[in-house]
This record gives structure tokens, sequence and C-alpha cells, in this order.
């Protein structure tokens, strides 16, 4: 069987990441290595890591960002896999075993799976809401095409082939958060082959107060930073000709134009670029875009209500199966829908 790689970026993860490696460790099909990048931790993270000997490559670097800890583990990769992974997240003993797989079969670039925002516990692991992709994305349109109309998946719910990222290039390294997006939007322009792998789950820890893994990242940051990467992505559809259909252009254009409505609201030199740039769009166009963002707020709330996720149509949501509850039993925890 092929060889897999996981890298796994690490910062301040001391109270979390023995846990996870422990949950790499136990998959169903071991990895050929583990590549843990220590990004400049000022806790005793790296004691931890250390503590698992030879099993573990360490790499440790001062900080840098995710984007360039990922760019040091592919480095010194030699799988034939590439499982990206988080210092704080969890999946399926399975996972790995399904995805390989599932590779192997197939011409596919990238094999993805079903993954969940959850609050892991002790004992339990608790589902905020629905369980995301459950089914494949819709074929009726190109993975960029819904990518542009605001889909996106985590790379920890993915295995990608490791030629195919050395034909993509490496992550940027001056987006965080929104490097990954930034990453995914290569992959598809590449024209990356997607395979569904239905019968594994990657849980994607939920901190306090609601917030997806701290990042040490301020709410404003997270604003200049995805302007950042609409930007780049405006540029690039521009530079590649990308035929794209007048209503994703439109739903595209609309969410930069609400981005830099937020950005026009942060008090510093963003405030005048935002406000300079939404200046330059004609009545008519902010009348549209206002509308149509205005519209899909609606929706998202009706949605909510109907079907009890907020999430688009192509995340193909719905409340957690019994046979992914078994896979959660299997490693230990007892789930919880919330």
């Amino acid at each position: 069987m092929s060889k897999v790689s996981v890298i796994i970026p690490n910062y301040n993860r001391a109270d979390l990441i023995r846990i996870t490696l422990e949950n790499i460790f136990s998959q169903t099909l071991k990895p050929t290595e583990v590549i843990v990048v220590d990004d400049g931790s000022t806790d005793n993270s790296v004691e931890i890591i250390r503590s698992f000997g030879s099993k573990i490559t360490l790499i440790c670097q001062k900080n840098q960002g995710p984007g360039a800890a990922r760019n040091a583990g592919l480095k010194v990769a030699t799988g034939d896999y590439i499982q990206f992974f988080d210092s704080d997240d969890l999946c399926s003993l399975n996972k790995i075993e399904c995805q390989v797989k599932a590779l192997e079969a197939s011409s596919a670039d990238i094999a993805y799976s079903p993954w969940a925002k959850v609050y892991i516990d002790p004992q339990q692991i608790r589902f905020e809401n629905h369980v995301l992709q459950q089914r494949q994305l819709p074929l009726s349109k190109n993975p960029m095409i819904w990518f542009l109309q605001t889909w996106n998946i985590v790379f920890q719910a993915c295995m990608l082939r490791h030629s195919f990222i050395k034909r993509v290039g490496a992550y940027r390294t001056d987006l965080m958060p929104s490097e990954d997006s930034e990453f995914l939007f290569r992959l598809l322009l590449h024209n990356a082959k997607l395979q569904f792998v239905p019968d594994c789950l990657v849980l994607y820890r939920l901190h306090s107060m609601g917030q997806i893994t701290a990042s040490g990242t301020t709410q404003n940051h997270r604003i200049i930073d995805w302007n950042n990467f609409l930007s780049i992505i405006e540029v690039q559809l521009k530079e590649n000709s990308l035929p794209i259909d007048p209503l994703t252009k439109l739903v595209f254009e609309a969410g930069i134009y609400q981005s830099l409505k937020y950005l026009s609201n942060i008090p510093d030199i963003s405030q005048d670029i935002a406000i300079n740039k939404r200046s330059h769009y004609s009545p008519l166009r902010k009348t549209i875009y206002g509308t149509l963002n205005f519209y899909r707020r609606i929706e998202a709330g009706l949605r909510g209500r109907v079907t009890g996720s907020r999430y688009l149509y192509p995340y193909q949501t719905s409340y957690p199966t019994e046979s992914q509850y078994q896979l959660i039993r299997d490693m230990g925890y007892e789930p919880v829908l919330s």
C-alpha cells in the first residue's frame, strides 16, 4: 500500500497535541511518517512531541504562521499521499485507510469526507449541529463554481496526492487564516479531481464561545486577511480567464462588496482603502450587491429554521448518522448532539 505523510503544524498546543498524535497513531492504517512542525511555541509543546520519540519527525522553526509550517513539512515529506492535520483536531480511526483506498482505486487528486464542528471533552464529543459534506459535492456544477459561490472544506477532511501538490506549489505565507482557502482555490484552478469517501469522519474542534481553533488572530485581522484573499482570487480569475457564468460572477462580486463593507468599519488604514474601493461601484451595482447579500442572509435564516442548518446546498449537511456515532464510540468517546 502507498505511503502516507501526516503533516501537523503546532503552536502552543501543549494541552491538546498529545491527544491528536495518539489519534493519528491509532489509525487502522498507520501513516508512514508523522511530521510535526513546531512554529515557535512558547509552552512545553516540543517536550510533549519529543516524548513520542522516533515515531515523529519534529521540525522546530521560528514563528512564521501555519502556511510556512506546512511548507516546511512538505519539503521533507516522502509519502505518496499527504494528510494535513491540525494540532487540536481528531478523526475516526479508519480515516487514513478509507481515503488511501479511495485514492488508490481512482485517478482522483483529492479524497474528501464528512466533517463536523464539535466540542471535545474527556469523555464526550458534542456536535455543534449538522455534519458537513454528508454527501458528495453536487455534480451539477464544477467544484470551482461551488467554491466561488462560498463552498469550502477543511483539509483535515481531505487527503491529497503528493504529486498533484507539487504541480500546484507551496502555501502562501502572507495569508492567515485564509491560507487554506487560497490553497484550495489553486488546487481547483489546476482542475483537481475530487473523490468523495463517505465512511469516515473528521472532528473539527470548537473552543470556548463558539470559536474554532484559537489562532491568536483578532476579528479585525480576519476581516483584513479575507479581503486580501478575495483580492488575490479576483486577480487570478482575470489572469486565467476562467469561464464563469453570470450568476456565479455576481455572487462572488457581491461577496467582495460585503467584505469591503466590513473592512470599512475597521478604524485604521484599511478603512480608507475599503471606502475608496467601494466608492468605485456604481449606485446600480451597490443596489444589486446589497440586495443579493440581503437575500442570501434571509435564505440562510429560512434554511436554518427548516433544516436546522444555515449551510448552503453544496455542503450537503444533515444530522449525524448512527454509523458516525459508532465511529466516535470506537474512538472512546460518547457522541452527543447539542
